[in-house]
């Protein structure tokens, strides 16, 4: 009966040892889970910083491209300002021009009625 119970026992005590080694392995998978996690968290991490200062950098030259913007329309607005005055000299001077070829015209015809005249 002795050799029965001792049967017995010695299955369970294998049964158990079975399981724990079942869970040593699963502790230690768990484990090498846990250190590829937090590997992972500090890539990610890293990767975080990273884009965060990208961030950074690109709202600064985001704010330099508006600010270049805002710099060269009012620079467009001086040049169109001065185009439109430029158009405007040019259209009194061409009004000047033709107000002389046409006196001069008009005292080329007296002086070709005088030369006539005279002849």
């Amino acid at each position: 009966m002795f050799a029965d119970v001792k049967a017995e026992l010695d299955r369970q005590i294998c049964s158990e040892e079975a399981k724990v080694s079942e869970l040593q392995k699963t502790l230690e998978k768990q484990n090498i889970d846990a250190i590829n996690d937090r590997r992972q968290i500090e890539v990610l991490e890293e990767e975080k910083d990273i884009l965060e200062e990208e961030r950074g950098i690109l709202e600064e030259e985001r704010d330099f491209a508006e600010s270049e913007l805002h710099r060269l329309r009012d620079i467009n607005e001086r040049l169109e300002e001065r185009l439109r005055k430029g158009e405007k000299i040019v259209a009194a001077a061409k009004a000047v021009v033709r107000g002389s070829w046409k006196e001069f015209g008009a005292r080329m015809d007296e002086l070709a009625e005088a030369v006539k005249r005279d002849d």
